[in-house]
């Protein structure tokens, strides 16, 4: 049963696994109606992309900046094992290239988009049922959803950035789509 009421308290508790990942908690309610339908929503949060997400998929591009930069830096998602890294830096390539000597899987940056660190702390917030520790996150639950849909959508359509200088104030991105 995912619902239950401990004996040492009086509110209920919900336990479930998602992907292998257990999720589990307080309520914070002592209202059996509104236990479930708190456990709906975090079963909801620990499965579905968010607006927040769908956005970033929208926007974001498998390759990282050469040589032009964003006065507010980039957020990257890298890929390392089972693991995904969500990280905010003003020069994401010399980033990959320093935790790629620090992990001992190979890394695939999933994507680079320019933002700020409030956009990291953000999808930080986003996928926090799946937080492993520091900016490490387990590959599961709503993450990996994010991850799927991303390479689905990327496949389709493969996104480049071009940012301008003089034009980080344009808070959408400007993207090119590759004309191959």
């Amino acid at each position: 049963m995912s619902l239950y009421k401990r004996s040492d308290s009086d509110f209920y508790s919900y336990d479930f696994q998602l992907d292998g990942r257990r999720y589990s908690g307080s309520t914070g309610t002592d209202d059996l109606q509104q236990a479930q339908r708190f456990e709906q929503t975090m079963r909801n949060d620990a499965n579905g992309v968010s607006i927040l997400c769908r956005s970033v998929i929208r926007r974001a591009a498998r390759k990282l900046p050469t040589t032009i930069r964003s006065n507010s830096g980039y957020v990257y998602m890298i890929r390392s094992g089972y693991f995904i890294k969500i990280g905010h830096s003003n020069d994401p390539a010399s980033r990959l290239k320093s935790i790629s000597t620090a992990t001992p899987d190979d890394c695939e940056v999933l994507f680079c988009i320019p933002g700020d660190v409030k956009l990291e702390r953000r999808l930080h917030t986003e996928f926090a049922a799946c937080h492993y520790k520091k900016e490490w996150f387990f590959l599961c639950g709503k993450l990996k959803q994010f991850v799927d849909e991303f390479e689905v959508a990327d496949a389709k359509s493969p996104t480049e950035i071009t940012v301008r200088q003089g034009d980080d104030h344009l808070k959408p991105l400007q993207l090119l789509e590759n004309s191959e």
